[in-house]
């Protein structure tokens, strides 16, 4: 009789045997890996069964454990499949193929660049992660959590290709977010933006000799760009335009992520744009990084270099018109918005608020309506070469002014009216989707809809409360846009779980308001 070691071995064998198997197939090999592991669980628990004494009430154990070690022997699978090298290649061609099908989604700015073979090990890994995770029935995503994981490290260890790792970071933030692991996404989040500020991405095209003498209200550290440490990330100077545009892609690709995300989580920003608690302006972080697609010789020449105040503060330029600079853009506006209205204390009317504030107000509302005429049309969204980020980008400005209008819609009726307004526009887009779309959207929307269903939730109980007769047609017309809205969030759940959170945020707000 075999040692129950070499019983092993040999069970592993003939396991090994028959997944190389010419004949094979996926769903075959699946069903043997998990009667293989079954086996060898037997006979391990089998193997101490003989040396003790209760000989019966452990064979009767190992019967009642059947159903745990299958389950175990299922969750055990994953692993064991990305072990094997042919079922490898199937399940990473088929995660790479999803992933380059969901890349615009994921990467809605800087897109993959080059071709996917060409990107590091470390990129590889992240998209087959994202390929896997898009897939309900696929069960490799958390092995490749850990194996994009260990990637990351050892990349970053050895010095790899650095914008594949800040990239690779962004995936792994946009990963852990979409699931719900919020300080993990957070984490990767923090590295991406963290390298982008320590390799000066935010900064391209600066011409630092006009900054020798920096004005009143301002400070720059050359020391910490002109001596960095040993081992600190450096990028080498861009050898071509496409260089520079990549660079200039990835970084708007990190704000993105870093101004949206920190909006939808209520969490403070990582790109603060070189602004700070105190009258010192840091010019060692203010963006000057040019648009995508905005040549260098775009610029207005005596203008400030700071392109996010330029932005919000209205100043008439030429501005490129591509859907990435839109989305760059509305992010801005879309950050500076919901940090605006934080200011405003409850129940304000506004009256105490200083001059200062409606001037950046003010301003940041011309912003917005001026980069809403500037996006093309939405109608076509339905076809199927319609490109959805024009869903985000039209979405996120018109939740952009909800947030302005937010503070003051409680004391001012023109306010309410323009807020109720710029919902609706919302809701119209959410109606030319089409089903098939759900999959393809930015989950970013999620939370543009949970701010939009809060505005019917409001205009119900306004309407209810008020001292007026008031019509119960009007309140079922409130209520069915607001289940519209629900129900746009609850199919983007589907693709990703965060979105759940945020419906049942907004049912619990739905029933406790009714």
């Amino acid at each position: 009789m075999p040692s129950r070691v070499s019983q092993w071995n040999l069970n592993n064998r003939v396991l090994q045997a028959e997944l190389v198997s010419p004949a094979g197939h996926t769903a075959a090999l699946v069903n043997v890996l998990v009667g293989r592991i079954l086996v060898n669980m037997r006979m391990a628990c089998i193997g101490v069964i003989i040396g003790s004494s209760k000989v019966l009430p452990a064979i009767l154990l190992v019967s009642h454990l059947d159903r745990s070690w299958k389950a175990a022997a299922l969750l055990a699978l994953p692993v064991l499949l990305l072990q094997h090298p042919p079922l490898v290649r199937v399940h990473k061609g088929r995660s790479k193929q999803v992933f380059l099908h969901h890349v615009q989604q994921v990467y809605p700015i800087a897109g993959l660049g080059p071709p996917f073979e060409q990107h590091s090990s470390v990129f590889r890994t992240t998209g087959y992660l994202l390929g896997s995770a898009f897939e309900p029935s696929s069960s490799l995503a958390p092995p490749l959590v850990t194996a994009s994981a260990q990637a990351l490290r050892r990349a970053l260890a050895e010095g790899d290709d650095l914008m594949d790792v800040i990239k690779s970071s962004y995936l792994l933030a946009f990963h852990s977010y979409v699931n719900g692991r919020l300080l993990e996404g957070m984490y990767h989040t923090g590295a991406a933006v963290s390298m982008c500020l320590q390799c000066r991405l935010h900064q391209i095209d600066l011409n630092q000799d006009e900054e020798e003498d920096p004005v009143a209200g301002t400070s720059r550290s050359h020391e910490l760009w002109s001596h960095p440490s040993i081992g600190t990330p450096v990028l080498m100077p861009v050898h071509n335009r496409g260089d520079r545009d990549t660079r200039i892609s990835a970084f708007w690709q990190v704000f993105y992520l870093d101004q949206c995300w920190s909006v939808a989580l209520g969490a403070l920003s990582l790109i603060n744009n070189g602004s700070s608690n105190n009258e010192t302006v840091n010019l060692d972080v203010e963006i000057s990084t040019p648009w995508p697609g905005q040549a260098h010789s775009d610029a207005i020449p005596g203008a400030s270099t700071n392109i996010i105040a330029r932005l919000s503060s209205a100043v008439d330029e030429d501005l490129p018109s591509n859907i990435e600079a839109f989305l760059a853009q509305a992010a801005a506006l879309f950050k500076r918005a919901s940090s605006l209205s934080l200011e405003v204390p409850a129940e304000q009317d506004g009256a105490d608020m200083s001059p200062e504030f409606w001037t950046r107000y003010l301003s940041l509302e011309q912003a917005t309506r001026s980069l809403s005429s500037r996006i093309p049309a939405i109608a076509g969204v339905s076809s199927s070469d319609a490109d959805t980020r024009i869903v985000t980008v039209h979405t996120m400005v018109h939740t952009t002014l909800l947030h302005l209008y937010h503070p003051f819609a409680n004391t001012d009726g023109n306010v309410r009216e323009n807020r109720l307004t710029e919902a609706r526009l919302i809701l119209g887009i959410i109606n030319g989707i089409e089903l098939r779309q759900f999959e393809i959207l930015d989950p970013l929307l999620g939370t543009m809809w949970l701010s939009t269903a809060g505005v019917f939730i409001h205009e119900m109980s306004a309407v209810r409360s008020s001292n007026t007769f008031f019509s119960l047609e009007a309140i079922e017309g409130l209520d069915s846009e607001f289940q519209a809205v629900a129900g746009a969030m609850k199919r983007l759940a589907r693709v990703f779980p965060i979105v759940g959170t945020m419906v049942q945020r907004v049912e619990e707000i739905y029933v406790t308001s009714s």
